[in-house]
Parts: structure tokens; C-alpha cells; sequence
């Protein structure tokens, strides 16, 4: 398989070349961690078989959050938190989306247009639910930059319990196909995105915004697992899976993607190196910025004592937590199983003892006397 670390190494001159270094701190990091990744650059630790005496070396990984080969196992573990930690009750799927002509606009300072996101769909939510249903509902967001074609397309994807705690610390649902009206939605949501993007100090794009914003929404699901795995896609997912490339010459490099304006049609397109790069690289985050944030009875401050208060409420669905919970994890074990014990490649035997740490990238090796 086409890793991403084989284009970055082969166009990562030429890019930086072509800016005369005009690129921010935080794309060079990313490029130099994903170029890295799993190489010699960044150590290791040979293993031996005890079984048929081979040795191997297993580099280091990066842990860069950009880089496609370091998410996996931090996807599984996050899912499994969350379905220890969430309550037995129905979810929605929440999509908030800005026009394109304010996305561009704000290609400069994209922090400030990521938190107007972040506060303006939390907020929408929030108060909608309060006037309409007079509860506080949990939330977890996630930042999506991208579309399928590596564009600047930034949105928020927000799971929301469909009901919340009243004020009387007791739980109460919304209907079972229906959470809150997207129209309304959307109208809060666009309203509240401009005063966040105001008071940050962003300004407008001189051309008119469509008064439609688009706020897509699913109906309540009973199982929360299936939200949970789907929003977990987004939560540790970079801007192209690994999978999606196809090749790559001393040129230029071809990709699929989905054309949801086609009927998801899977469709392949081939950019330059360089550009390539840029387009993967307008989706780095600033350093220190939250992608996940959690907001209602799931906010940190607060979500220990309230979601002990929700379950108190909920005892007697406790049994049908323990089912879901059960159900999900055999789910996820099948889809993406957790990392098995390092094997060793010439035997597959599990019997293998760390003899050497191999220093990064230098000749001198600290050896390990097996026990």
C-alpha cells in the first residue's frame, strides 16, 4: 500500500523550496513527523525470537495527530471510553456547515473561524433545546476541515443526547424520530456564527452569505454504539486515508475520492506533488487546539456529578447499557481488533525478548542482555 510518508518524502523539498520557507512551523513539524514515522530517524528496539533465534527491528512511531499511521489504536481506545462513560439513551447526528465564500474568506485565521464553530453549534443546540423542551442536553463536537477532494471545507460534527436533564435533575426525552427542527437550527447557527466571528475579531466577506445555512440532521438512534463508532471516524481521522492512494511518479500523485455531488460516486483524481501537499496541509491544526470538545451535561466541569445524577435516573435501563455496551465492543472487535502482540516476522511466533535499543539515527546502540 501507498504510504503517505513515501509522497511527503519525495515532494517535501520541492514544497518548501517553491514557499522559500514561508511554511508554519506546525506544517514542517507534521511533514518531519509523518517522514519519520516507523523510520530510523526515530529509533526502535530490536527483538529477538526465542523461538527460531531471528531478530528484528521495530521502529518508533511519531504520534503525530496528522499522521494516518499512528490513529488506530488511539480510535479504539477513545470509543471504549466513551461507551464506559455515556448513558443508555437515544442519540442524533448534528452536521453544521459554513458557505463556502466564509470559509475562503477565512483561510488566514482559521482558529478564529474553528472556535466561532465550535461555540456557535454548541450554543444553537443548547438553546433550542431550552426554549423548546426546557433541558440541558450532552454534546460532543468534533472539527472536520476537509471534503473527499482535500478542499478547505470546515464543519462541525455534533452527537447530542435526544432529551436532557431537566431542572429538576430528571431526564427527559424528545420524541423518538425527532430532536430539534434543522431550519430553526440553521437560522440560530448562522446568527451566532457571526457574532462569534465579530467578537474574535474576524470580519465578513464583502460578498452577500446566503441566508440558508445548511444544519443537516438524522433522527434519534436507541443505540448509542453506532453513533459513537461513526463519530469516532472523524475524531481520529487526518485528511486522507492511506488507503485512498493510488500511485504516485516523479510528478504528480492520484488519489479517489467520493463526489457527493454525483451520488457518492467513487471517482479518481491526480494532483502535482506540491499540490498535493499544500491541499493536505491547509487541514494541520494550531498547535494546542482542541478538535473534540464537550459541552451540556458532558461538559467536563460538570459531567461526573450530572451523569451520576442521569444514571441514578436511569437505573432501571442499567441492564440494557450492559447489553449495548457488550454488543458494541464485540462489533468493534471485529471491524478494527485491537493490536496483537508484536510477532515475529519469519516464524509468527509471540516469544520475543527486547536484546538492543536502536538510538535515533546513531551508531552507537545500547544493548540489553536477555533475561
Amino acid at each position: 500500500m501507498l504510504r503517505l510518508a513515501q509522497i511527503v518524502r519525495r515532494f517535501k523539498d520541492a514544497y518548501l523550496e517553491r514557499r522559500h520557507g514561508r511554511v508554519p512551523a506546525r506544517q514542517r513539524k507534521a511533514l518531519e513527523a509523518i517522514e519519520s514515522c516507523r523510520t530510523s530517524r526515530l529509533g526502535g528496539v530490536r527483538r529477538t525470537c526465542t523461538h527460531c533465534g531471528h531478530a528484528h527491528v521495530r521502529w518508533h512511531s511519531c504520534r503525530n495527530r496528522h499522521c494516518p499511521r499512528c490513529q488506530q489504536s488511539k480510535q479504539q481506545e477513545w470509543i471504549a471510553a466513551r461507551l464506559r462513560e455515556l448513558p443508555p439513551v437515544a442519540y442524533t447526528h448534528l452536521v453544521f456547515t459554513v458557505p463556502d465564500t466564509l470559509a475562503q474568506h477565512c483561510r488566514a485565521q482559521p482558529e478564529v473561524l474553528y472556535r466561532a464553530l465550535f461555540e456557535a453549534a454548541s450554543q444553537s443546540v443548547l438553546q433550542l433545546a431550552q426554549e423548546r423542551y426546557d433541558i440541558k442536553p450532552g454534546m460532543i463536537a468534533v472539527l472536520h476541515t476537509w471534503g473527499q477532494n482535500l478542499h478547505f471545507h470546515p464543519h462541525i460534527h455534533l452527537i447530542a443526547t435526544a432529551g436532557g436533564m431537566t431542572r429538576q435533575g430528571r431526564w427527559k426525552p424528545t420524541g423518538e424520530n425527532y430532536f430539534l427542527p434543522v431550519v430553526a437550527l440553521s437560522t440560530l447557527f448562522r446568527a451566532k456564527c457571526f457574532a462569534a466571528l465579530k467578537r474574535l475579531g474576524q470580519d465578513l466577506p464583502a460578498k452577500p452569505l446566503p441566508k440558508a445555512w445548511v444544519v443537516y440532521g438524522r433522527p434519534p438512534q436507541a443505540d448509542p454504539g453506532s453513533i459513537i463508532l461513526y463519530l469516532a471516524r472523524y475524531v481520529y481521522r487526518v485528511a486522507i486515508d492511506e488507503f485512498r492512494l493510488h500511485s504516485i511518479d516523479t510528478e504528480n500523485v492520484t488519489f479517489s475520492y467520493k463526489d457527493y455531488r454525483n451520488g457518492s460516486k467513487v471517482k479518481t483524481m491526480t494532483l502535482s506533488g506540491e499540490e498535493f501537499l499544500r491541499r493536505f496541509l491547509q487541514h494541520i491544526l494550531p498547535t494546542g487546539f482542541v478538535k473534540v470538545r464537550h459541552y451540556g451535561i458532558f461538559a467536563h466541569a460538570t459531567k461526573a456529578a450530572a451523569l451520576k445524577q442521569l444514571r441514578a435516573d436511569l437505573q432501571q435501563r442499567i441492564q440494557a447499557l450492559v447489553y449495548t455496551t457488550q454488543a458494541i465492543l464485540a462489533l468493534l472487535e471485529r471491524i478494527t481488533p485491537r493490536p496483537s502482540s508484536p510477532r515475529c516476522p519469519q516464524c509468527g511466533s509471540v516469544q520475543l525478548i527486547a536484546t538492543e535499543v536502536m538510538p535515533t539515527d546513531c551508531p552507537d546502540q545500547i544493548i540489553l542482555k536477555p533475561p
